[in-house]
């Protein structure tokens, strides 16, 4: 296992709450990075309700960028607990928190391709990485390598015309680039049910010629537990909604394996 990306194209109905999920369901050591160049951490300002700073992350790692090289150490030093408390829990879920200041974010260009290379390398030290993009904002997105360099790129979009429209549109954006690599085919889709109406996932899948990995319902209230830092009961941890996250959680895993051992058969041979 390894880098794991998901990002919307678009509208973002759900990325970063099932980042969240996922990463804290994920059952190996996680780094959640929040790759979304469009605001200020809304993980640390939702899950964690604000009860750290964020003065740590990706803004960190940009400064070291400008005058040397990323390792390991930089990398995980620029981390904080996967916690809503911040509470240091070892590392076993690390947040690498957004870029502090958006406006600062555009300027960000050397960073991406190098921090792509340090995070793919996390797999050997048994690590895995689970990159919320966000709104990709295609061909000229400045974050293509960790599009590129990702194990399993996931599209998350609610089953609506638009949507659909936006979809068929953006990846031709980042398919070529993936499939260039040799990662073409382990693109899919994460289905956000629409609070009304929609496609079902077979049209979607026949539509865009695309398998589906998961489908997340509708749950305001259940979402709000990574979201918004509410809650978790034990009613809330047993429901529909963290069922389909166990789904998708153990569908990408399963991707991920064959990946690797179609990897470890093609080094064999």
């Amino acid at each position: 296992m390894a880098v794991v990306s998901i990002a919307s194209v678009g509208t973002s109905p759900g990325i970063t709450t099932t980042a969240v999920a996922l990463a804290l369901e994920w059952p190996r050591p996680v780094v959640l990075v929040e790759a979304d160049i469009s605001k200020p951490s809304s993980v640390i300002a939702g899950f964690m309700q604000c009860q750290i700073s964020g003065v740590r992350g990706l803004s960190t790692l940009s400064q070291i960028a400008t005058i040397g090289h990323l390792d390991r150490e930089s990398l995980l030093g620029s981390c904080v607990p996967l916690t809503s408390t911040g509470e240091d829990q070892g590392t076993e879920k690390l947040l690498l928190p957004a870029v502090a200041n958006p406006e600062a974010a555009g300027g960000i260009t050397t960073l991406w391709g190098e921090l792509a290379e340090l995070l793919a390398s996390l797999d050997s030290s048994g690590v895995d990485v689970i990159v919320d993009l966000g709104r990709w904002t295609g061909k000229r997105d400045r974050r293509v390598a960790m599009a590129e360099r990702a194990d399993v790129f996931l599209y998350g979009l609610q089953p609506t015309f638009p949507a659909l429209a936006a979809i068929e549109y953006g990846r031709k954006s980042i398919e070529p680039i993936r499939d260039a690599v040799g990662r073409g085919d382990s693109s899919s889709l994460v289905l956000f049910e629409a609070p009304a109406g929609g496609s079902t996932s077979s049209e979607v899948r026949k539509f865009l010629n695309m398998p589906v990995a998961g489908e997340i319902p509708f749950s305001p209230k259940r979402a709000a537990v990574f979201s918004q830092g509410n809650p978790a009961t034990k009613k809330a941890l047993r429901d529909g909604y963290m069922a389909s996250i166990r789904s998708l959680r153990a569908k990408i895993t399963k991707d991920l394996s064959t990946i690797r051992a179609t990897m470890e058969e093609a080094t064999d041979a």
